[in-house]
This record gives C-alpha cells, sequence and structure tokens, in this order.
C-alpha cells in the first residue's frame, strides 16, 4: 500500500503537543547541566570576540598557532587583571563591613528619632533592619571565596577557547555535512556570527565606559572604594535593561550610610544619567540591527536564564537568545518562535532569505502540480490525478 511508505503525519495539534514536550525535555536538561555547559557557554564568548583578533594576526603573516595563543594570552592578562582587581577591593570591602554596620546603627538612630518627632514610629523595626545589615558580611565573605574559586574555572574555559579556536576553520565543512548539502552557502550563519561579534563589541566598549565613568562620579563625591563599584557597573552592565540600574544600589547605599543622603541621590541621579544615556540614547544608535530582539523579549530572557543558570546566565542572556532565534529562523517548523522572538525590523529584513526555504515540490508520473495562481485558492497539499486536456508533465511549484 501506498500510505504504508509514507512517514506518520502529524496534525498541528499534535506538532504543537510534541514541540511543548520537547521544550520542556530540552529546558530541564539545559538547567541540570547546567555546571558543564556554563563553561562552554562563556567559552564561545570569549571565542567570538577573539576571532576578529587572530584573524587580524593572520593578516600580519602571523602563523595561525602563533596568532590563536597571543589571542588567548591577551583575553587570559584582560580576565586576569579584572578577577584580582575584583578580588582585592571585594577583600578590602570585606574588612571595612563591620566599621560600616556601626555607622548604620548611628544613622539609623538619628532617622528614627526625626520619625518619630514627626509621629512615624518605626523603633520596632529598627533592630530588625540593623540585623538585616548584619547578614550582608558573612554574603560579602562567601562573593570573596567564589571570586577565588572561579579562577579555576577561568583556566578551564581559556583551555576551551584555545581548543575552539583551533577547531573554527573546521566547523564551516562539518555544519555543511550537518545540513546535508556539502555545497551549502554559509552566508546567513555568517552573518549571524558577525552580528553577535558587533553586538559583544559595543557592548564591552558601552560597559567599559559605564564602569569608568561611575567610578570617577563616586570617586569625586568621596566614596570609599571606588574602582570597585566601577567594576561592579562595568559587569553587571552586560545585563540588558536592569544591569546598570542594580549596578547602582550598592553604592548608593554605601553613600547613604558614609556620607549623606544628599550624596546618595546624587549618586542615584548619575546613575540614572548614566543608565539613560547609553542603554537609551547611545547604544541604540551603535549598535542598529545587531541584537535583532523585541525589548520585551530581552527582558524576559534576564529573568529566564538567570532561573536556568543564576548569574552568569543573567550575563549571558542577550547573546544567548540570539543564538536560540538563530537556530530557530533556520528550521523552518518552528520558525515562528523565532519570529516571536525577533524584532519587527529583524523579522522584516529576513523575509527576503526565508522566501528561498519555501519546499519544491517535484510530483510523481500521473500527477501534477497546481500552478501558483491556483494555490491561492487552495490551501491543502492533495495532489490531484492531471485532467484529460492538461499533460502529464512534471511541474514544480512551492508551497509556503
Amino acid at each position: 500500500m501506498e500510505a504504508q511508505g509514507e512517514g506518520m503525519k502529524y496534525g498541528h495539534g499534535e506538532k504543537t503537543v510534541l514541540l511543548l514536550a520537547a521544550s520542556v525535555i530540552v529546558i530541564a536538561g539545559v538547567k541540570i547541566v547546567g555546571p558543564l555547559l556554563v563553561p562552554l557557554a562563556l567559552a564561545v564568548v570569549i571565542t567570538a570576540v577573539s576571532l576578529p583578533v587572530v584573524r587580524f594576526l593572520e593578516r600580519m603573516r602571523f602563523p595561525s598557532p602563533v596568532a590563536i595563543l597571543l589571542a588567548v594570552l591577551l583575553d587570559v592578562s584582560v580576565v586576569g587583571a579584572l578577577l584580582s582587581l575584583l578580588g582585592n577591593s571585594l577583600g578590602a570591602f570585606y574588612n571595612a563591613l563591620p566599621r560600616y554596620q556601626d555607622r548604620l546603627t548611628h544613622v539609623l538612630r538619628n532617622d528614627v528619632v526625626w520619625l518619630d518627632q514627626h509621629g512615624i514610629h518605626l523603633s520596632r523595626e529598627f533592630n530588625e533592619h540593623v540585623s538585616t545589615f548584619g547578614k550582608v558580611i558573612p554574603m560579602v565573605g562567601s562573593l570573596v571565596s567564589s571570586v577565588a574559586s572561579a579562577v579555576s574555572t577561568t583556566l578551564f574555559v581559556f583551555l576551551l577557547v584555545v581548543f575552539l579556536l583551533f577547531e573554527i576553520n573546521r566547523w564551516q565543512v562539518k555544519i555543511r555535512y550537518a545540513i546535508g548539502d556539502p555545497g551549502a552557502d554559509l552566508r546567513r550563519f555568517t552573518t549571524a556570527a558577525r552580528e553577535l561579534q558587533k553586538y559583544l563589541f559595543v557592548k564591552t566598549a558601552i560597559s567599559a565606559a559605564t564602569g569608568l565613568l561611575a567610578g570617577i562620579w563616586v570617586a569625586v563625591l568621596g566614596l570609599d572604594f571606588p574602582v570597585l563599584w566601577g567594576l561592579l557597573a562595568f559587569v553587571l552592565s552586560y545585563i540588558p535593561t536592569i544591569g546598570s540600574i542594580l549596578a547602582g544600589i550598592p553604592p548608593i547605599l554605601l553613600a547613604w550610610i558614609q556620607l549623606s543622603p544628599g550624596a546618595a541621590i546624587a549618586v542615584t541621579a548619575a546613575y540614572l544619567l548614566l543608565t539613560f544615556l547609553f542603554g537609551s540614547v547611545i547604544e541604540p544608535r551603535v549598535m542598529g540591527r545587531a541584537l535583532g530582539l523585541s525589548p520585551l523579549v530581552v527582558l524576559i530572557s534576564v529573568v529566564f536564564w538567570y532561573w536556568i543558570w543564576g548569574p552568569v546566565g543573567a550575563l549571558l542572556s542577550a547573546p544567548l537568545t540570539m543564538g536560540v532565534k538563530i537556530a530557530l529562523s533556520n528550521t523552518p517548523d518552528v520558525r515562528w518562535a523565532a519570529i516571536m522572538l525577533g524584532s519587527t525590523r529583524w523579522v522584516e529584513e529576513q523575509q527576503s532569505e526565508w522566501e528561498h526555504d519555501k519546499p519544491v515540490l517535484t510530483p510523481r508520473p500521473g500527477q501534477f502540480c497546481l500552478p501558483s495562481s491556483a494555490q491561492s485558492r487552495r490551501t491543502d497539499s492533495i495532489v490531484a490525478p492531471p485532467p484529460a486536456s492538461r499533460p502529464s508533465s512534471k511541474i514544480s511549484c512551492n508551497y509556503k
């Protein structure tokens, strides 16, 4: 029977259920094996940033292995310097926390007295606030130890970077064979890779500028540990939308404790200005369409990847979501999901490329394919016998 030679076909509802079930399984698996995938994701991001450096050194007539090693040494130097500064600053801040706790007790006592004089009684909550701040000390201590333990993970990540850079040229051949077309045009993948590199470079430059200006501003105000707050602004600025806001919370609180409420307001105004200047003015103009994600998806992706992989997931939420969008857009059956993730401008730009992915049907002997004019009147894919007046020739037509 002819039906037995054909594969099992599922309806739209069955496909939706299978897709949802597969998505749940994949998400659960990604969350469970997070300790293994997080270093790999970091290595892929660092590789994307390092690849232009390798290509530049190769154009300068450096052998490929030498260019790769020099690029990795540059990465190790930069990351090592950042980790060293962060570890030293956190250690000094940890040692100063008892002094800040005493200062907080004094500030809160004066504020409670002032509020009591104006009819707002908070004396019962006073001790609770002070004891809550005392819990910050062990939290910072664990953060310092986690920075120290991150050194071993960093070494493993850079080992992966070395192997990825050596393998990068072979991956194009592997991708062609994986999709079943050794002569496939990979311009779509290379364009996506360039957009990811552009995003990472622009985001790094903007994050560095944010951290530098934030550190200078708090130093001018006389706030302790300006290097720490600058580094914190630099790192958290990689988190889209809310990163700069989160980076401003600790220095604002410290300005209130160490200096005055007026200084805390000044720090708040500076961080809000930096967030608006870089996030709403400079970044959209420089970034252009590199991100290609809707603003709502960007915000949801931060929460989602934080739930999956913790703080590292939040930092990598944008490039991870871009990777998922690219994978979905190159799979016609689930391309609708990529459309929902992408921005309107990105979807409009991709339409011309997606037109080439429409399947072409070549009829079997004794059958014919409806011409494009008739397809607009018929939405089913039933192939009917040819009428007597129509020759039984092979006719190809595109289906949506």
